[in-house]
């Protein structure tokens, strides 16, 4: 009978499960031992709250905007069919474009969003939506960028996201830019810039989507639904027509 030598031996190895009968669980812990403490997230919520209002303000120099009205012969055209004239679109400016028209930077804004992207809203007194993101040293700085934000009104028919971007790519041939550096935007903002890149891929250099998808899932239309119904419960709801309405 000959030996096998030592190194040619089989070697059987066995699976790491087969050493243990369960998985290591992780230690419980309680939601309260989790919880910070509650002067910590006061702090914090008073550092933020600080923070939106007084820093990275934008030069009063450096901002602008207005409302651009378009002649009755160039009206915006729905995919419904409808023909919006004469069209007026309401915007807010932050930087100042360059003279290669080179540094233009669209922000599309979400559903509940409006044109006061990084400035005190005149009417409520709140600081921009966005004073996060826009600013000096901040993502999109006016120093180096000019930033365009526009919003649009309930009093409109009804209206699809390409329908929106239509009229912005309006708005910004108005202004003579012909390529944007960027398309930023989020949410609803977010599908804006997908139809940017769908319908007008040779007018932007880059398109930024933020927490927005190309299509909605059936759960996430039955939320939105659950939204509109609670909106227009209202006693006050005059269908939307809060300011006629005096409300």
């Amino acid at each position: 009978r000959l030996a096998v030598p030592e190194e040619n031996k089989p070697i059987h190895l066995r699976s790491p499960r087969s050493r243990c009968s369960k998985r290591p669980q992780a230690p419980h812990m309680s939601h309260s031992r989790l919880r910070a403490p509650r002067e910590a997230v006061d702090s914090e919520r008073a550092w933020r709250s600080k923070r939106r209002m007084t820093a990275f303000a934008i030069p009063s120099g450096e901002t602008g905007g207005g409302v651009h009205r378009f002649p009755a012969d160039r009206p915006l055209r729905l995919d419904s069919g409808a023909l919006l004239a004469p069209l007026e679109i309401a915007y807010k400016t932050y930087g100042v474009l360059n003279e290669e028209k080179s540094n233009a930077v669209l922000v599309c804004h979400a559903l509940t969003g409006d044109q006061h992207a990084a400035s005190t809203h005149p009417v409520t007194g709140k600081p921009g939506w966005w004073s996060r993101v826009i600013g000096p040293g901040l993502p999109l700085d006016p120093a180096r960028h000019f930033i365009i934000c526009e919003p649009y009104a309930l009093s409109f028919p009804v209206i699809t996201i390409a329908d929106m971007v239509r009229a912005q790519a309006m708005l910004i041939e108005a202004f003579g830019i012909e390529t944007l550096f960027a398309v930023v935007g989020g949410s609803m903002g977010g599908m804006q810039v997908l139809q940017w890149a769908a319908d007008y891929p040779e007018k932007l250099f880059s398109a930024i989507c933020i927490a927005a998808a190309a299509r909605h899932s059936a759960q996430n239309i039955a939320f939105h639904e659950v939204g509109r119904q609670a909106i227009m419960a209202d006693p006050d709801w005059r269908g939307g027509r809060y300011q006629l309405a005096g409300v």
